[in-house]
């Protein structure tokens, strides 16, 4: 690192500025309701995957994060996350297809799934700018090869709004957060 002078301090603010940062903090920003669906999905995975980790745990103990991994991945109609969850599909496919069968028979795995689903298909909407596209019709076969309805906005919050279904799925998201982290 010679000739290169690397500074760690941080510029000066004022007490006016870092005071408004603890209210940004207290009060963060309205999120969008693109953010807001993203927001949603992404804790619908985490907890998702958390809840697939802990029922595999005590079956396949330390393949359990794995195993959790592939299931949701393939449910969702994509690549296994990281290089070592892919060599593990590869090995283990067939474990992992069986155990993706059997998720729409698990209650606390169905009704996730399915706003999983109406989220991921709204945020395809969203990207596409259309209600039919190539994207969600592939994840709506994967949802119905696995035994999964896709919720409409009419099922979600009884109204075709989107911005609606968008507020249910995330409080439905909090809701199953919670319920799983219990």
């Amino acid at each position: 690192m010679r000739g290169r002078i690397v500074s760690f301090v941080r510029p000066r603010t004022s007490k006016l500025e870092r005071s408004m940062g603890f209210f940004k903090n207290l009060f963060p920003p309205k999120l969008s309701p693109e953010q807001l669906l993203v927001e949603s999905i992404e804790s619908l995975q985490i907890s998702l995957s958390f809840a697939l980790m802990t029922q595999y745990e005590s079956r396949f103990a330390a393949d359990s994060p794995l195993l959790a991994n592939c299931v949701l991945t393939y449910a969702m109609y994509i690549d296994p996350m990281g290089e070592e969850a892919r060599q593990y599909f590869r090995k283990q496919q067939q474990l992992v297809l069986s155990e993706a069968s059997k998720i729409s028979s698990n209650p606390l795995f169905s009704e996730a799934f399915s706003y999983l689903y109406a989220a991921l298909v709204l945020n395809i909407v969203f990207k596409t700018r259309s209600p039919f596209s190539e994207p969600a019709a592939i994840l709506s076969n994967r949802a119905a090869e696995l035994d999964f309805t896709i919720p409409t906005t009419y099922d979600i919050c009884g109204t075709g709004d989107a911005l609606d279904c968008i507020n249910a799925i995330n409080a439905y998201s909090k809701a199953f957060k919670n319920k799983v982290m219990a």
